[in-house]
């Protein structure tokens, strides 16, 4: 992690134990979209990942005044929403286990493996994000080649223009989102 950014969560972090809501917001706008991503990605239920995350959340602002970081922000809130969701599951499971209450005590690490998957939810967040900002037509496109595989032909076919239009809108698109993702240092 760039020290800049290191420098600007310790910032975070000590604003964040003093009690400042401003920067929780912060914190919480941050992060929320990300990890409810993840979340998602666990208990495969949108509302059940929203309250997981939010749960975590709102243990960190209680727990703001004891925190003992031992990695970056975005690390522990990842490790600390992952714990959650797979506590969900096993009470949902019902294998006879109490809901491990999720205690931001606790000294988590976060191995490399999740740090990449981490990352792979960012980068894909920020995809999503660099669609979504493309024109309808070139979205349309742009989801008939990549999501449902397929060829120009064929979406030229089934848009009723030619193979060099969807050819055109594609580079256009992958332009734009190549344009986008390096704002965001992606």
């Amino acid at each position: 992690m760039p020290q800049k950014q290191l420098s600007y969560e310790r910032e975070q972090l000590l604003y964040l134990k003093k009690g400042e809501k401003a920067v929780f917001e912060e914190i919480f706008n941050q992060h929320y979209t990300i990890f409810t991503r993840f979340a998602i990605t666990i208990v495969h239920q949108g509302e059940i990942a929203e309250e997981i995350v939010q749960d975590v959340f709102v243990n960190l602002w209680e727990k703001r005044e004891n925190l003992s970081i031992e990695t970056n922000l975005k690390a522990y809130l990842f490790t600390a929403v992952r714990n959650a969701s797979l506590n969900y599951l096993n009470s949902k499971e019902g294998k006879n286990q109490q809901v491990t209450t999720f205690s931001l005590e606790e000294n988590l690490l976060i191995d490399e493996d999740s740090q990449n998957q981490l990352e792979f939810l960012e980068l894909q967040h920020f995809i999503n994000l660099s669609i979504r900002k493309l024109p309808p037509r070139s979205q349309e496109v742009f989801k008939l080649s990549r999501f449902e595989g397929l060829s120009y032909a064929e979406i030229a076919s089934k848009l009723g223009v030619t193979v060099k239009a969807v050819e055109k809108q594609m580079s256009q698109s992958l332009k734009r989102m190549r344009d986008f993702l390096s704002l965001r240092g992606k």
